[in-house]
């Protein structure tokens, strides 16, 4: 958990809990998202996922398919970090060899996200989505390593 005195927020960073047990090929927006704070809310089921990592996947016809993050273990966590990992999910179907291994760092109102992959093909791309904000809020994601593609702004829709 995170807090900045300056704007109120109050963040927790979730590399431990996972919810309960769904429908193989849904997500809990509630508990599968890598973070949450008191001044935003997750997007709503079939909306872009918030606070998102995961790989992406062709699917038979060529389109890109986001994975979603699923059951994850904690692996440690500290005074202004949390790591976990998870085996990526495509419907209800576990990515065979695939793993992410992820690092929350937290100071103040910066968070660093990083995100080990292996075993997924060496062209894959995978894709990282940060706060669902409202009209009143900003919130900034920049990549820093590993990322070729443009970075673009994908509207979420409503949240919950």
């Amino acid at each position: 958990m995170q807090s900045t005195a300056a704007d109120g927020l109050v963040r927790l960073h979730n590399h431990g809990s996972h919810g309960q047990a769904l429908p193989p090929d849904r997500d809990d927006p509630l508990y599968a998202r890598l973070a949450y704070s008191t001044h935003t809310d997750p997007t709503t089921p079939g909306a872009e996922p918030d606070n998102h990592f995961g790989p992406l996947v062709q699917d038979a016809d060529g389109k890109e398919q986001l994975t979603r993050r699923g059951s994850h273990t904690p692996l440690g966590s500290g005074p202004g970090w949390a790591a976990s990992a998870h085996r990526p999910l495509l419907g209800d179907t576990v990515l065979p060899g695939v793993g992410v291994t992820s690092v929350t760092l937290a100071r103040g109102a910066v968070e660093v996200r990083i995100h080990r992959v292996v075993g997924a093909p060496p062209d894959s791309s995978v894709r990282q989505s940060g706060w669902a904000t409202n009209s009143h809020m900003v919130s900034e994601l920049r990549p820093l390593h590993g990322f070729d593609r443009e970075v673009t702004s994908v509207a979420g829709g409503s949240t919950a």
